[in-house]
């Protein structure tokens, strides 16, 4: 609550509100003689008050956001508050925005400027050189040579030395539940316990000592049936160790209502370089940027296992199953044009060199529901079909 200290604490740590008045039948401002306090929690959240003259009130609860007095208060005036306060500790200054076909406005940020930066310790990471891509080993795969973005399909683009970022407005984080969740994904360790997290898995994977890997994903949107559930297809890169807080990078296309208010994916593969330490992102061809070795105490040098296929967070935990979909939203034995895919499955090894993966397995909490199958082709390389409709006859 407030800035998360406790009000004994006290200025530039506690949060406050301070110059309390009232207005009275006469229209005259008048300071508060008695403030009484209550609060239900004290030991998790405190509240105390006080009086110096050049405060007249000091009351330990809130940021200071706005030194007025509102005599009358309808709806626009809250919504126009409630942005300029999200533009204010979310949202960046810009140079540039766009308004994108799908509703989204986009805008151009200075790279000094983007929230990653907002976390100190990441400031001093910044590497503006872009890494040796990995040599191509057993690589069939040809990326393609241009990012597709809606937003820039009519050829608008941000100027040299900024970066695009999607604006928050109001509605995104009033989405939320709760709105301190706002824009975070729930982390979960893919395993037999995952069953109980409403988080249903199917997905290949290998095991060994990686530094990298490639993937091209298969793109669809499948129905989402309530706000507060998603379906994704990704990549996973972790590094496991035992009785640890397991690290992982995660990328991919999802679709979530509660995030972005519609059912659109998004799409992104990456790879890492060894030589930094570094798990940079590419989309197509285009570097997009990277997340820094300091983040992770165990990715620092390589990941154990790398996993791809999909997920879905099922809200229906009792009672039927959720109609949710993953994937097309079609078993993986119905084949290409209707099961979603993933293809072209490569890793990197310690030489920065990319590889057709090996012994890759399969794993699905509920194969009823959501299913998994593997092979390999000339063209392909390694492949999986996953996905499923969700709730059927054999799913309930």
């Amino acid at each position: 609550m407030g800035s998360s200290y406790f009000s004994a604490e006290g200025f530039m740590k506690a949060a406050f509100i301070r110059n309390m008045e009232v207005v009275d039948g006469q229209f005259k401002r008048l300071q508060i003689p008695n403030v009484t306090l209550w609060t239900k929690s004290p030991n998790c959240y405190d509240i105390t008050s006080g009086h110096v003259d050049n405060w007249d009130g000091v009351l330990a609860q809130r940021d200071d956001n706005i030194a007025s007095i509102l005599t009358k208060c309808d709806d626009s005036i809250v919504d126009i508050l409630a942005q300029r306060d999200i533009n204010r500790k979310i949202n960046k200054p810009f140079v540039k925005s766009i308004k994108s076909l799908d509703g989204d406005i986009i805008d151009c940020v200075l790279l000094h400027f983007q929230p990653a930066f907002d976390v100190p310790e990441l400031k001093s990471t910044v590497s503006l050189n872009p890494p040796p891509e990995p040599s191509n080993g057993q690589s069939k795969v040809k990326m393609e040579s241009e990012l597709k973005q809606i937003w820039s399909s009519k050829g608008e683009s941000c100027p040299n030395g900024t970066i695009p970022i999607r604006r928050t407005r109001k509605d995104d984080i009033l989405r939320s539940v709760p709105i301190s969740e706002f824009g975070k994904k729930f982390n979960t360790q893919i395993n037999a316990d995952s069953k109980n997290t409403g988080h249903e898995h199917a997905i290949g994977y290998v095991k060994g000592e990686y530094y990298g890997a490639n993937v091209t994903l298969n793109v669809w949107a499948p129905n989402v049936t309530n706000q507060k559930e998603f379906s994704l297809s990704q990549i996973w890169v972790i590094n496991e160790v035992p009785n640890q807080v397991i690290n992982t990078i995660e990328a991919g296309w999802r679709v979530n209502p509660s995030v972005y208010g519609d059912n659109s994916p998004r799409l992104f593969i990456y790879w890492t370089d060894p030589n930094s330490k570094n798990w940079w992102l590419k989309v197509g061809s285009s570097l997009v940027g990277y997340w820094p070795a300091t983040l992770f105490p165990y990715l620092r040098e390589h990941a154990t296992s790398i996993e791809f296929g999909g997920e879905v967070y099922n809200g229906e935990t009792s009672g039927s199953h959720t109609s949710t979909q993953m994937g097309s939203g079609h078993f993986p034995d119905e084949g290409f044009g209707k099961a979603s895919y993933i293809k072209n499955i490569e890793v990197v090894d310690e030489k920065n060199t990319l590889n057709e993966a090996s012994n890759v397995n399969v794993y699905a909490e509920k194969p009823n529901c959501y299913d998994v199958t593997s092979g390999f082709i000339h063209d392909w390389g390694n492949y999986i079909y996953f996905g499923g409709p969700g709730n059927n006859p054999k799913c309930p």
